[in-house]
């Protein structure tokens, strides 16, 4: 992912926040379901105004976004295309 663009995400919710590291994301790479695909990065907003931002930042720069719950689906609706 860009690094431009992983600096202005950490800099909407904060460094810890933003999750790029391999290891890290392998939870994130797969739901209840047998698809799986890497995402670029996970971003963890806590607010409203948060989440507002990462997704006006995202539609700018032509990100898709993957919303995510529990992760415990089991249709793959949590699963980015990679």
């Amino acid at each position: 992912m860009d690094e431009k663009l992983l600096r202005e995400l950490r800099g909407i919710v904060g460094e810890q926040y933003v999750v790029t590291e391999r290891n890290d994301l392998w939870v994130y790479r797969h739901d209840g379901s047998v698809d799986h695909a890497w995402p670029g990065a996970v971003v963890l907003p806590a607010t409203t105004e948060q989440v507002s931002k990462v997704v006006k930042l995202a539609t700018h720069e032509n990100v898709p976004i993957v919303a995510r719950g529990a992760g415990t689906g089991l249709s793959g609706g949590a699963v980015s295309n990679g």
